[in-house]
């Protein structure tokens, strides 16, 4: 017994005088796994295992969609279209004193491709079709009330345009801008300017606010993402440097030749006319919005985005 005792210490030593041997002599980049059986007095500790990487944000961001904003309303013409602008100021003073903020809808699209959380409580006012009561009107009106939050990349911070360590007062907006109508009932590109020195954001409607069902190929090209280019470089004329990542779709109408040009062109987000709040989980490139009609009072407009 004591000899087969002495012949198994033996063979046990041996065994361990390769494995290190075989260690030792194996470059370290080249190094591999041995498996030499558990040896008792000795402990095997696993590598600890990746953290499990983070999902998707999730959000929810009520859009709210003008047009025309304006003193001037008619009483019985395209009630979904004007919208008074003593109405218009009376919802956002209640927004206001709700503590409800606004971001523009590129700084929603850039948070989410970061997967940056979105603040609570936030809106996004959009105004279709670039016309000239945008500035005339409804600006002058954001400047009053409430705040607004910029996203620089990696977090939200308050807006402050002069950079002089104060949050700025009043609301910002995206102004979808059909960028090759420049008659008197539109906004001019030196106008479309101002707005986004003030931190605003110029988005793209189409070059002549066609359905986009309509046109393929080049010409739809020509009206997606070459009127977006337009408003990148007169802007640039005019020392602002922007990029354009959102869309609107005129009437509404969507196509899936158009979706699929959005995306290739690296948009982050376009919304249709569908009525709703836009949240995780759907199409970012098929996104509904909040319709703002002529007669709905500051409560009901914070009822319909949710707040």
């Amino acid at each position: 017994m004591g000899a087969l005792r002495s012949l198994r210490s033996v063979v046990a030593a041996a065994a361990a005088t390769v494995v290190l041997v075989g260690l030792a002599a194996t470059p370290a980049s080249a190094a591999t796994w041995i498996s030499v059986g558990p040896v008792p007095g000795l402990s095997h500790r696993q590598p600890a295992a990746p953290a499990a990487p983070r999902g998707p944000v999730t959000w929810r961001v009520p859009i709210a969609m003008y047009h025309i904003v304006t003193p001037l309303a008619p009483d019985t013409t395209n009630p979904d279209l004007f919208v008074r602008s003593s109405e218009f100021e009376a919802q956002l003073k209640l927004a206001a004193a709700r503590g409800i903020r606004t971001i523009t809808a590129h700084d929603l699209g850039a948070s989410i491709a970061a997967n940056i959380a979105i603040p609570a409580k936030t809106m996004v006012l959009s105004f279709d079709d670039g016309r000239v009561e945008s500035i005339t009107y409804a600006w002058p009106i954001m400047q009053k009330y409430g705040s607004s939050l910029v996203f620089t990349g990696t977090n939200w911070i308050a807006r402050d345009m002069n950079k002089d360590g104060r949050a700025d007062t009043g609301y910002v907006g995206t102004f979808y801008v059909i960028v090759g109508r420049h008659d008197g009932n539109s906004i001019s590109f030196d106008q479309e300017a101002t707005l986004a020195r003030a931190g605003n954001e110029i988005a793209n409607h189409t070059n002549s606010h066609i359905d986009v069902r309509i046109d393929h190929g080049a010409a739809l090209t020509a009206q997606v993402i070459t009127a977006g280019h337009t408003i990148v470089t007169e802007l640039a004329k005019r020392g602002v440097t922007t990029t354009v990542t959102t869309f609107a779709y005129p009437y509404g109408y969507t196509s899936t030749e158009a979706v699929n040009l959005l995306k290739a062109g690296g948009y982050t987000l376009a919304f249709t006319t569908v009525e709703g709040i836009a949240h995780h989980g759907q199409n970012q490139l098929l996104l509904p919005r909040v319709r703002v009609s002529r007669g709905q009072t500051a409560a009901k407009f914070l009822v319909s985005l949710g707040y």
